[in-house]
């Protein structure tokens, strides 16, 4: 092998190595071309008073809430929690540490603003929150897919590398 030839692997190897030390689904690129924090998860929103911290999360067409006391931190169980929005109502069935309700008006995309009285023991308290969802945008792509990109952009590097140098060479031999 001539020290040419050599030279220009060990250049496409420079080239290529922060696409060898990127794993998973980590690009290690610049951090703008990253999916934004979150993404992936179901939309999910929070409220809180002096007496109650609740958490929802909307999976598919069912809302699920977590209701637990704020000064412990402890779960509320058999409270009453009934949710209002525009042009959706309805109440949250317990089940164990969390609620559940069906809430098909919801899972649309856009803002949906939501209104929660709690009724638990001796305490009653109203909750308010925005619950966002967003809309099917592109889909994020693949490590694998992005591999391949940085794999065939080092041989087109390396093949134009390559020429360049054979070119060079031949005049300098003339």
């Amino acid at each position: 092998m001539t020290p040419l030839i050599r030279q220009a692997m060990l250049l496409w190897l420079l080239l290529l190595s922060p696409a060898v030390f990127a794993h998973g689904d980590e690009d290690h690129g610049d951090g703008a071309a990253r999916a934004p924090a979150g993404q992936g998860l179901p939309p999910r929103a929070e409220a809180q008073s002096e007496s109650f911290e609740l958490l929802l999360e909307l999976s598919g067409e069912e809302l699920t809430l977590y209701l637990d006391r704020f000064a412990d931190n402890q779960p509320v169980r058999g409270a009453r929690i009934e949710v209002e929005g525009k042009g959706f109502k309805g109440v949250a069935r317990s089940e164990g540490d969390h609620y559940r309700l069906s809430a098909g008006a919801l899972a649309q995309p856009g803002e949906h603003s939501l209104i929660f009285t709690i009724t638990a023991g001796d305490s009653a308290d109203l909750l308010e929150t925005t619950l966002r969802v967003e809309g099917d945008g592109p889909t994020r792509q693949s490590g694998q897919a992005r591999d391949w990109r940085w794999l065939l952009a080092g041989l087109l590097v390396l093949v134009v590398l390559i020429i360049v140098l054979r070119t060079l060479l031949r005049r300098k031999k003339s």
